[in-house]
């Protein structure tokens, strides 16, 4: 594998999804899994000055690598529901992450044609 260098920006810093599962993974974990092929660093959206729609912009230009984000950081026209929402994960609800998997094709179409990025995958935001 040749050396590879990503730069991520993650959810929101004082959030626990970013720092228990998000920081490490891409700060440490990356790279030990790799035995150092892939760096990685990773910045917080929130210190980042910049709304959720610039992100996907420099994610199309090649400035930024991977975005952990919530759906709603893409608000008005531009969301990829159309007026259909994912059920909202309920604590407890056995197929949560099933049901917002039946959504994945509808945000892959849309971050496609809109910005020219892939949806790698969907979860509940556990934060």
């Amino acid at each position: 594998m040749p050396k590879t260098h990503l730069k991520v920006v993650g959810a929101w810093g004082n959030l626990s999804q970013y720092k228990n599962f998000e920081l490490p993974f891409w700060s440490r974990e990356i790279t030990e899994r790799s035995k150092g092929a892939v760096t990685a660093e990773i910045t917080p959206f929130n210190e980042m000055g910049l709304k959720g729609a610039e992100i996907f912009r420099l994610m199309r230009l090649g400035v930024i690598d991977f975005r952990l984000h919530g759906a709603r950081l893409c608000r008005g026209r531009r969301r990829p529901q159309r007026g259909r929402r994912p059920r909202r994960a309920r604590p407890g609800r056995r197929d949560r992450a099933q049901g917002l998997g039946r959504h994945k094709p509808v945000y892959d179409k849309f971050y496609r044609e809109k910005f020219g990025i892939q949806v790698l995958g969907i979860w509940p935001y556990p934060a």
